[in-house]
């Protein structure tokens, strides 16, 4: 399958730690086990536990196709809200298998 985003390398790869309506909450740039490790806590837990983790929340119009646990490359569009978690519009998201 071509697209667009083979085109380019990915704005963000991460695991997806909620799914909500129309938006994700993705941990980037982790190994499995960091997700292993982090995926029951919660946004504050995760914050004061480890500095180094950053956590973003994806508006996405469909999302149904994602599920907790998911590994994804996330294609942005336009820029990031740098608030905690930070917050972006993504174009394209495709899960890992």
């Amino acid at each position: 399958m071509a697209g667009c985003s083979e085109l380019s390398d990915p704005d963000i790869e991460g695991y997806i730690l909620e799914v909500n309506e129309q938006r994700l909450l993705v941990m980037e740039d982790v190994s499995l086990e960091e997700y292993e490790e982090m995926k029951d806590k919660t946004v504050s837990e995760i914050d004061k536990e480890s500095e180094y983790i950053n956590l973003i929340y994806l508006s996405y119009d469909d999302v149904s196709d994602f599920e907790k646990g998911d590994h994804v490359n996330v294609w942005l569009d336009g820029g990031v809200d740098h608030s905690y978690p930070s917050q972006a519009a993504a174009k394209n998201i495709v899960a890992n298998e």
